[in-house]
């Protein structure tokens, strides 16, 4: 009916603002009413991933986990939507420490994302790759990986993802001992981020 499609998409889409504008508490409320109210598979996955998300925002991991892999085991045919999913269980992984295991589901998304040439998706992944196998104590590996996000991301498109790539790339160059790569890269990121503070004034 009508209605009922009215009050869950209403609740769900006042839940992803809450979430967008940070108030992941209103937002994990909200998402948490609406599951029972969701009959259909892909929206019921969009619901467990967003509230995985919110909790990855609050830190959360062990909790981000417990509703990813619920969002992960329920079928779907939205592609774009199960890789989001995946990624995020690779991310919490990776917050948690877990870089064994965060490079292992990373390193599966990423031919996914490049037959479909989800430029942004893949910059990210290969960014996780870079830190997991920093961390794993192989920065070569971790190198060669955030190079590649580096060919796929401009500060000028994607102003983000760029200054968590130059985060990324300080990090490493600073634990290889490359001082002044590392230097430049943190410089690069203070401008950068300086730059889309005041873009967002």
């Amino acid at each position: 009916s009508i209605s009922y499609h009215l009050t869950w998409i209403g609740k769900f889409n006042s839940g992803s603002i809450y979430l967008q504008t940070g108030l992941t508490g209103k937002a994990i409320k909200i998402f948490k009413e609406v599951i029972p109210e969701i009959k259909d598979s892909s929206r019921l996955v969009h619901v467990y991933n967003n509230l995985g998300t919110a909790h990855i925002s609050r830190g959360d991991m062990e909790k981000a986990l417990e509703f990813l892999l619920i969002a992960d085991n329920i079928p779907t045919e939205n592609g774009e939507l199960k890789e989001q999913v995946t990624y995020n269980i690779a991310l919490a992984h990776e917050d948690l420490g877990q870089y064994e295991r965060a490079s292992v589901i990373y390193e599966e998304l990423a031919p996914q994302l490049q037959r479909k040439q989800n430029k942004r998706m893949l910059a990210r992944t290969y960014l996780g790759l870079g830190k997991s196998y920093t961390a794993l104590n192989q920065p070569a590996q971790g190198r060669a990986f955030i190079q590649k996000a580096e060919e796929l991301l401009s500060p000028e498109e994607q102003p983000t993802e760029y200054v968590d790539l130059l985060e990324v790339k300080h990090e490493v160059n600073r634990d290889l001992g490359n001082y002044q790569t590392a230097y430049e890269a943190l410089f690069d990121m203070k401008v950068l981020r300086d730059t889309l503070e005041l873009r967002e004034q």
